[in-house]
């Protein structure tokens, strides 16, 4: 009777023993992550982009631009609309993103009314920038505006700006730090080689002396009742090559 009683309670004990294994491995299939846990998908997919990459994108581009500069505000009341130079280079991280430095250099004409007279003025500004750039992903485009591989960017620049008068108030060396953001686009040619394209870019610029009435040049304390205040933004065209 012990005999069959021992064997009735190890059959059972096998038995628990089975089902609870089966369940453990149920466990470990359901809870399989295939986001945290090694997957031949993923790594297929990482490999398809790392060769889109080295296939159809580019490591860096240099270009030279050629455009308006332009002011807002009170600082375009007094300022002349004026053409800009400058260069750009921009460093790749993946098809859509790169990191873009910019040098620009303009110069303009400021009147500011002074009475029955006129304070003119020279000013020329040199810019340096940093922006973040996106290419915007063209897949659902119609195929004429996706070659044109539209972006936006932003970031921030630093202004130096040197105005020449004979006005001691206004003359003398200034700047700005200013937050950007902008857009524009690039079209490839020659096999990809080359590109051109348009940008604008608008800085959220504080001048030093954009809240101050401005003095009148004719002395004796009076002011000209003339604020320089304003943002700046420009608007050019880009040709360059990659590499």
């Amino acid at each position: 009777m012990g005999l069959r009683y021992s064997l009735i309670f190890a059959l059972i004990l096998s038995t628990f023993s089975h089902t609870a294994w089966a369940q453990d491995e149920m466990n470990y299939e359901d809870n399989y992550d295939p986001f945290a846990d090694y997957s031949e998908f993923v790594e297929a997919t990482s490999e398809e982009a790392d060769i889109n990459f080295f296939k159809y994108g580019r490591m860096l581009s240099v270009a030279g631009i050629l455009g308006m500069h332009m002011h807002t505000g009170n600082l375009a009341k007094y300022n002349t609309r004026d053409p800009m130079l400058g260069i750009s280079a921009s460093y790749f991280f993946s098809l859509r993103f790169a990191l873009q430095g910019t040098f620009y250099t303009t110069t303009h004409q400021q009147t500011i009314p002074d009475g029955a007279t006129r304070i003119n003025s020279r000013v020329r500004m040199n810019t340096w920038s940093a922006h973040a750039k996106y290419f915007l992903n063209t897949q659902n485009m119609t195929r004429s505006l996706g070659d044109l591989n539209p972006f936006i960017l932003g970031g921030f620049s630093q202004i130096r700006r040197q105005t020449n008068t004979s006005f001691s108030v206004l003359q003398g060396l200034d700047g700005s730090f200013t937050y950007d953001v902008g857009f524009g686009f690039e079209y490839m040619f020659n096999r990809r080689r080359n590109f051109a394209g348009l940008t604008v870019l608008y800085h959220y610029a504080n001048f030093p002396n954009e809240n101050e009435n401005i003095p009148s040049g004719s002395g004796g304390g009076g002011l000209t009742g003339v604020y320089l205040s304003g943002d700046v933004f420009w608007i050019g065209g880009n040709i360059g090559i990659n590499f």
